[in-house]
């Protein structure tokens, strides 16, 4: 690809090759072979190694290939680790001790509860399994699934081994879920500073340093920021205005689109009760299903074994409550995650096929119908909130210490909660503006500013194919131009020196005059 050699060329003459007098060093662990996601991963790790003065060791993806080695390279790291070399000795010497643990292990259970040296890995393996077969759930496990474990836990241990060469490292890792939630895993129990959950449409990713932030999912913001968000009325004002955009379907990201595409017909209360048969005396509950293999375990805290448990167990203690109706809805992105139809089965499982609200429903159009809202962590919970809606979760989202959710600690609290969730009152003015800015805060200020200069035009989404080309041009225009490059730096130094643990959009923040946390 012309365009991929002229970026490498650039990227030689933009970037220094640099060594920093400081012996703690930056391990990335880069997690794709994609053109796009390590250049943008590259960008920032390469940034930050300069922001904070700290040398960047890459342990690169295993099959790299040799136009993306190069890619790489061109950033000028100061290592990249032949991570090949470090799965042999593994191997040689962790074989049995592997072999044993996959032979003690007999189904999903056991995997969930499976923890070394203190370390609860097996929740993270459990959601790579999902992901990688494509299930719903996981009860027995069959050799490809054995398979996939051992090589999982070689992995893990050739990490720890490695970092364990390192004094005090400093991690970046893209994600804290999957085969990379292991590596997290290691950084939460021996409190080492990790940078994780970059995401690329946002450009955002969260810093943890300290036993309370390892608790908190990757997008939870201070309540001090939370605070003074509230406060600010040109905040309030943006944020309705987003909300308003955003139920219109405007904009790109593929959840978003889905649930409120204008292709998609609006029921008003009525004709959702006769859609449903509902009872027109009794409140309505919403559950809000997710994708199920999508890291049911990178939300804290989550009470049930995943999602599809988690819709099985949720159903079956509403339907004892007497006092209320229940509908279901497929979350709006299924189809792209290959799972069209699966909560159809589910619940025919569990004989309430009747409940399911087709897919083909604006979920804006429910906004004034329904009465209480059930969910692990989706947004649903803060666009609804914003309506008066009260929301009961069963998991540990970055908005559930906001003040305008029913949070339960224990199954049992939960089962308790939905036995009386039509005792829940409606959300009051102030709660319902908290969930506006909550929804506003991880939509857009949690993004780096100036997005198109640092990550250019060509956004990944499901659905959408970028301009991989364009990409490389616009990177290759930012290398001449420095303004993405400095935008970054700049929102890097503003981040690295604040209590704030996400990387924000610091332009807007300064234009609002938010009072810095």
């Amino acid at each position: 690809m012309k365009t991929l050699r002229e970026y490498i060329r650039s990227n030689k003459s933009f970037y220094k090759k640099k060594a920093f007098q400081d012996d703690k060093k930056i391990i990335l662990f880069l997690v794709s072979k994609d053109i796009y996601f390590s250049s943008l991963t590259m960008k920032f790790s390469k940034a930050l190694s300069d922001e904070a003065g700290k040398d960047l060791v890459v342990v690169p993806n295993l099959n790299l290939p040799r136009k993306t080695k190069k890619l790489i390279s061109s950033f000028f790291p100061s290592k990249i680790l032949n991570f090949k070399f470090l799965l042999v000795k593994s191997f040689i010497k962790n074989f049995i001790t592997i072999l044993k643990i996959n032979n003690n292990l007999s189904n999903g259970e056991d995997l969930l509860n499976l923890k070394i040296k203190k370390m609860n890995i097996g929740k993270h393996l459990y959601d790579y399994l999902l992901a990688k077969f494509n299930l719903v759930t996981l009860e027995k496990l069959n050799l490809n699934h054995r398979v996939s474990i051992f090589l999982d836990l070689l992995y893990f241990f050739s990490c720890i081994k490695l970092l364990s060469v390192y004094k005090d490292p400093i991690l970046i890792l893209p994600d804290n879920v999957y085969r990379h939630g292991a590596i997290f895993e290691y950084a939460k129990k021996n409190r080492i500073e990790c940078f994780a959950g970059l995401s690329m449409t946002e450009f955002t990713i969260h810093r943890y340093d300290d036993e309370k932030s390892y608790e908190d999912h990757c997008r939870t913001p201070s309540n001090e920021l939370v605070e003074n968000l509230v406060n600010n009325p040109q905040i309030l004002k943006e944020a309705k205005k987003y909300l308003s955009e955003r139920i219109s379907g405007f904009g790109f990201q593929h959840d978003t689109v889905r649930a409120f595409s204008t292709n998609k017909k609006e029921l008003s209360k009525d004709e959702l009760i006769d859609t449903l048969n509902l009872n027109f005396d009794k409140p309505i509950v919403l559950v809000a299903a997710h994708i199920f293999k999508d890291a049911p375990h990178g939300l804290p805290n989550l009470l049930f074994n995943d999602f599809s448990v988690w819709l099985k167990q949720t159903c079956k203690e509403l339907i004892k409550n007497t006092k209320i109706n229940f509908i279901v809805k497929e979350h709006p992105t299924s189809e792209l995650y290959n799972e069209s139809g699966q909560i159809s089965k589910i619940l025919e499982e569990i004989n309430m096929r009747e409940k399911l609200l087709s897919n083909d429903v604006k979920t804006s159009s429910l906004f004034n119908s329904v009465d209480y809202i059930v969910t692990c962590g989706g947004t649903a919970a803060m666009e609804f909130a914003y309506y008066g809606v009260p929301s009961l979760l069963a998991s540990k989202p970055p908005y559930s210490d906001f003040g305008f959710t029913i949070n339960s600690k224990t199954v049992n609290e939960y089962f308790e909660k939905i036995k009386n969730i039509h005792r829940f009152k409606k959300l009051s003015l102030d709660k319902r503006n908290r969930a506006l800015i909550l929804l506003y805060l991880f939509s857009e200020l949690q993004k780096s500013d100036h997005l198109e200069k640092i990550i250019g035009t060509q956004k990944i989404y499901m659905g959408i194919k970028p301009d991989i080309n364009k990409f490389l041009i616009e990177m290759i225009e930012d290398n001449f131009t420095e303004l993405g490059h400095e935008a970054l730096k700049k929102n890097l130094k503003f981040y690295l020196n604040q209590e704030e643990r996400n990387l924000m959009n610091n332009n807007l923040i300064q234009t609002m005059q938010i009072k810095k946390v």
